[in-house]
């Protein structure tokens, strides 16, 4: 579904020209040292002087060369980790939504198909797609993005249900259409919300499952200079114990009572001006 992209590796792509150059310049070290040994044999002071010129510029580029490639290695492994995080809370606000229709599912069938009117309709599932140029690991975006194929479909089923129940409800109580109209057009909507609960039911395990991969990835793919920060964060962090949640439970509780106390009298007071406008 989608190839490397170069430009994402391309720090690392450029790692045996760095070496080609290198090998290259030590060649030119060595050469240039053997050649002033042979002609210039006398002249230790220009050798000298020749060799930490170049030594000094060689150095300097290698350095450069270096951190340019560290950072830009640890820029693209920490916007991959960023990515993960978000795909991680977006995952577990698919499994909310997924679940919440499939609990409604049972009743809108059942309500719909004795004849009355469902109030609640079906919720489309959240879509993103700004992962892909973020994310490293290409079989996690072939994941991703065969998830979000399933979900685009699902979603346009989902709106047909609810467009298709919402003018079907619309004209049943506005009295355009009778009863058993309702009725008949109703329980072919049943039997197609039934095949959407079948779909949302594997869409779960989908979901489920990509997010454990995501949840594994976090631990495995996190950068290293975020390592040392999450470590040096729970090492300074205090654990919060039973006592001083419950102790500070408490507290908050008698604030709250005190705030209602205190706030009586203003509400009182309030009633009393309405009861006169009245």
């Amino acid at each position: 579904m989608f190839k490397k992209n170069i430009k994402d590796f391309f720090t690392l792509k450029s790692l045996p020209v760095y070496l080609i150059f290198i090998i290259a310049a030590f060649i030119f070290f060595w050469s240039s040292q053997l050649f002033n040994l042979i002609f210039k044999e006398g002249d230790s002071l220009f050798i000298s002087e020749t060799l930490s010129a170049f030594t000094g510029a060689f150095f300097a580029f290698l350095f450069l060369r270096l951190t340019s490639f560290l950072e830009k290695y640890y820029l693209r492994q920490r916007k991959h980790y960023n990515a993960l995080t978000s795909m991680e809370i977006l995952l577990d606000e698919m499994v909310g939504v997924i679940k919440d229709d499939i609990y409604l599912l049972p009743d809108f069938r059942r309500v719909i198909v004795s004849g009355n009117v469902y109030a609640s309709l079906l919720q489309p599932l959240p879509l993103e797609k700004r992962y892909y140029e973020k994310l490293h690991d290409i079989k996690l975006i072939n994941d991703l993005y065969k998830l979000n194929y399933d979900i685009r479909r699902l979603n346009d089923d989902i709106d047909n249900s609810n467009t298709w129940y919402l003018k079907l409800r619309d004209l049943y109580t506005s009295r355009q259409i009778s009863r058993d109209d309702y009725i008949i057009n109703s329980q072919i909507i049943a039997e197609n919300l039934k095949v959407l609960e079948s779909a949302l039911n594997m869409l779960f395990q989908d979901v489920i499952k990509l997010r454990a991969i995501v949840t594994l990835r976090l631990d495995f793919d996190k950068p290293l200079l975020t390592r040392f920060v999450h470590t040096l964060i729970d090492f300074q962090r205090q654990d919060l114990t039973d006592e001083m949640i419950n102790s500070k439970t408490i507290e908050i509780e008698k604030d709250i009572e005190e705030s209602a106390v205190n706030s009586h009298p203003r509400i009182q007071k309030i009633r009393e001006e309405v009861s006169k406008i009245q």
